[in-house]
């Protein structure tokens, strides 16, 4: 029997639709260098199978119950060799098959209101990492025809008018990092917005689904044991704005916190506002300051770059919407461990203290950062620092988190750590760190102002 499985990139052109979000997810797949698919024409997603039972498998139209999988890949291989490596353990190709595996796009049988079918849970591999870039991964498992892959990435997929809205999506996608780490079930569409609608009653219809309000995410996450911090915006000046996103931003993506974004989009060329939500993915960073983020969309696609304008009063995002669009934050959702109990306001507040000490104190250029990590995180850094006692700060016990205000350089050298309990409702330091880095009489007169500043 001759089963065709293996196509080329071009070929997915047509399978993948015409919709904005599918014209992104080729464009990126074709940065990335896949140059061959393979098709598993008849894939039960797990995902999609409980909205199915749950919502599709009830309507008139006879929804099917499986889904298009679309595996892509940097080596060029054909059907044929394909089909010996499946059956005949060509162990050669399985390994290039393996070590060119750039992640998959599931393709619901349901289709929007253009009439392009909507793209499921999509893993797909970051494009060009660099020390600068910072991305949110987790290592996704993948089965296929008996061949165990992984793809490093954060789930995304499209809204699915029946079942969801960008907000059930968007929880979706922040939640995904947890899964392992704290044995959350999995977390179909339709189930976040039914049970996250339990936690604040609206007039509009559960489903089809509308949207869903902050109060509700907020109930919802709560309800699996985690925590949340919220942050608004509206009445902030623009440079405090910057300063707290960016704080935010390196705070929880550095320990693989996906952030919930909420705002408006204001068409300036009609006047109309549209309310979206999306998830904050990655940044990129140059000597401490963000210049790009990286952000999972439903309306655009996965680890779409934006540029925010100086002030973060604009993300960008606009652009991807069409002329005269401008994107505006007001509020900012973070679902946390529990143990983290140090609130982020109060720590930013200490660090807002100590950076406003430093501008009138020193005319050199410092960059201070607030940042969190991991007790082994942070000790797995510490490794490639130089410092006095360092045997003895790597080798005692740390708290299971720390906030880190960072002092550094003009090239962004760590010169001081302030090291704080982020499980702990104590605001004073637990420790800090002096770095030891090329020795100048400056750099000996700078250390003695910190230590007058922070009273070490």
């Amino acid at each position: 029997m001759d089963l065709k499985l293996v196509y080329s990139f071009e070929d997915t052109r047509e399978m993948l639709g015409s919709s904005k979000v599918d014209d992104y997810i080729y464009e990126y797949l074709k940065q990335l260098g896949a140059t061959t698919a393979v098709v598993e024409e008849n894939h039960l997603d797990e995902e999609y199978l409980h909205d199915y039972l749950n919502y599709h498998g009830f309507s008139f139209n006879q929804y099917s119950k499986y889904t298009k999988r679309i595996h892509f890949f940097l080596a060029k291989f054909s059907n044929e060799e394909f089909m010996k490596v499946i059956l005949e353990g060509d162990s050669y190709l399985l390994e290039t098959i393996k070590n060119s595996y750039c992640g998959f796009v599931v393709i619901k049988p349901v289709k929007d209101s253009n009439g392009n079918f909507i793209i499921g849970k999509t893993c797909l591999k970051n494009l060009r990492r660099t020390e600068e870039k910072h991305y949110i991964n987790e290592e996704i498992p993948v089965s296929f025809f008996g061949i165990f892959l992984s793809v490093s990435s954060l789930p995304f997929q499209t809204s699915d008018p029946g079942v969801s809205s960008c907000a059930a999506v968007t929880c979706w996608t922040a939640l995904y990092p947890f899964r392992e780490r704290l044995g959350i079930p999995n977390m179909p569409l339709y189930e976040i917005t039914e049970k996250a609608q339990k936690h604040q009653l609206l007039l509009d219809r559960n489903f089809p689904a509308t949207g869903l309000s902050l109060s509700q995410i907020k109930g919802y996450i709560n309800s699996l044991g985690l925590e949340t911090e919220f942050i608004h915006f509206e009445g902030m000046g623009n440079d405090l704005n910057s300063d707290i996103i960016q704080s935010i931003l390196k705070t929880y993506n550095n320990i693989g916190i996906p952030i919930i974004v909420a705002g408006k989009i204001e068409d300036t060329n009609s006047d109309n506002i549209y309310y979206h939500m999306f998830v904050i993915s990655g940044y990129k960073q140059k000597n401490g300051i963000i210049s790009e983020l990286y952000v999972h969309d439903d309306q655009i696609g996965p680890y779409a770059r934006i540029v925010p304008s100086d002030d973060f009063s604009d993300l960008g995002i606009g652009s991807y919407y069409g002329s005269g669009m401008k994107f505006t934050i007001s509020s900012l959702l973070i679902p946390i461990f529990k143990e983290i109990r140090l609130n982020l306001q109060r720590i930013f507040h200490y660090y807002y203290d100590v950076k406003r000490k430093l501008l009138d104190h020193q005319k050199e250029q410092l960059n201070v950062e607030l940042l969190l990590f991991k007790d082994n995180q942070y000790k797995l850094l510490l490794h490639y620092l130089d410092f006095d006692e360092k045997a003895g700060i790597i080798c005692r016990p740390l708290p299971p988190f720390v906030s880190i205000i960072r002092i550094s350089n003009a090239k962004n050298f760590p010169i001081v750590d302030i090291i704080f309990d982020a499980t702990s409702l104590n605001l004073n330091p637990i420790s800090h760190i002096v770095f030891n880095y090329e020795f100048n009489p400056k750099n000996s007169k700078l250390i003695q102002t910190l230590e007058n500043i922070l009273h070490f």
